[in-house]
């Protein structure tokens, strides 16, 4: 899995957008869609742990 995050404030006249942040999950994917789904989830709250940078607002 690959998620980018993109700053959309500051696209170019030709709607080119600059990655300004990268998240990649490795890994194979079992016969469990449970467990599949368990690991996504896993890696993605880790991706964000290890990116303190990165706020979210509600």
């Amino acid at each position: 899995m690959i998620a980018d995050l993109v700053d959309l404030k500051h696209a170019d006249s030709n709607k080119n957008l600059e990655v300004i942040w990268t998240m990649n999950l490795n890994g194979a994917l079992g016969s469990s869609t449970s467990s599949n789904l368990q690991r996504a989830l896993n890696g993605i709250d880790q991706s964000f742990t290890q990116s303190p940078y990165i706020k979210t607002t509600n």
